[in-house]
C-alpha cells in the first residue's frame, strides 16, 4: 500500500472512524451519540468504497459470496 497515490487518504479515513468510534463510546448525550454515530457510518461509506475505481478489489465481496 505504500506506493498507492491514496495512502494519505486512507489512514486519515482510518483515524477519523477511530475519533467517531471514541465518540460513540464516550458520549454523554444524544447529540454526540448521534454525531458519533453518523460519523462512524460515513467514515465506513468511504472505507469500504476506497478502492472503487479498481475492479477487481470493487467486487471481492461479490465473488467470495457467490
Amino acid at each position: 500500500m505504500r506506493d498507492d497515490e491514496g495512502y494519505v487518504r486512507y489512514f486519515c479515513l482510518l483515524n477519523l472512524f477511530v475519533f467517531a468510534m471514541l465518540v460513540v463510546t464516550l458520549a454523554d448525550n444524544l447529540l454526540f451519540l448521534y454525531l458519533g454515530w453518523e460519523g462512524v457510518g460515513f467514515c465506513s461509506y468511504a472505507l469500504i468504497g476506497f478502492w472503487h475505481s479498481d475492479e477487481v478489489r470493487a467486487t471481492a465481496g461479490e465473488r467470495l459470496s457467490s
